[in-house]
């Protein structure tokens, strides 16, 4: 993926830990507050990161499975 889904990413993250409350979040073994911005951003880029591989992964399952999908059976080779 571009940086610029990674940075679309990021922003969805933020704003789902934001509207929610980071309140509700936890960052290992602390609890996420407000006061602290720079471990509310961590976890965002952490999240979108984490969406972004798991995406990669599935995508390139996709291909492999569409790959073997493709091909002809043996009965259709031209002779």
């Amino acid at each position: 993926m571009r940086t610029n889904d990674r940075m679309l990413l990021i922003a969805a993250a933020l704003n789902g830990i934001l509207s929610r409350g980071a309140q509700r979040y936890k960052d290992g073994p602390f609890t996420l507050d407000t006061d602290n911005p720079e471990r509310i951003a961590c976890l965002a880029v952490r999240i979108a990161d984490q969406t972004l591989e798991i995406a990669n992964e599935r995508l390139s399952k996709q291909r492999r499975t569409n790959a073997g999908s493709n091909r002809l059976p043996a009965s259709h080779d031209s002779a």
